[in-house]
């Protein structure tokens, strides 16, 4: 599955995309402290995606990839019907749930940790089956050193 987007810009704690017809948001968890542009993360941490039908029309079975880096290791999906899988480059997420324009899909969070120091972004790419999509990501640093 290809997904493409334009990166939007992104508001620590919770980074959220501007415009389009899907509204997705990063909330950073347990093991995360959030600057106004970047997120730093250290051993085990947590972060949540809410996506959201922001168009007019309603939506059904989202599709979530989340890229990550292969140094840190994903140990944890959970939400309400979610079905998620450890694929190259990161998480697919699938979500069969029918929403309305304004509705949510359920919070899905990940649990993750690392090995090595990782500056990077963690992106989220989301489409629906109405071929809404959107994209956001959250600039990082890991560090185990510290």
């Amino acid at each position: 599955m290809t997904m493409m987007g334009a990166a939007l810009s992104v508001t620590p704690p919770a980074g959220a995309t501007e415009g389009g017809t899907l509204g997705v948001a990063l909330t950073p968890g347990r093991g995360i402290l959030a600057s106004p542009n970047f997120w730093y993360i250290h051993g085990t941490f947590k972060f949540s995606v809410e996506v959201t039908d922001i168009g007019g029309d309603d939506d059904e079975n989202l599709f979530v990839f989340i890229s990550i880096p292969d140094e840190i290791d994903v140990t944890l999906y959970s939400g309400t019907r979610w079905y998620c899988e450890d694929v190259d480059g990161g998480v697919d997420c699938m979500n069969p749930d029918y929403v309305v324009p304004g509705e949510a899909w359920p919070l899905l969070t990940i649990t993750a940790r690392g090995s090595t120091r990782v500056s990077d972004t963690l992106d989220v790419y989301a489409i629906a089956d109405s071929d809404d999509e959107a994209h956001v990501g959250v600039p990082f640093l890991y560090d185990t050193s510290t």
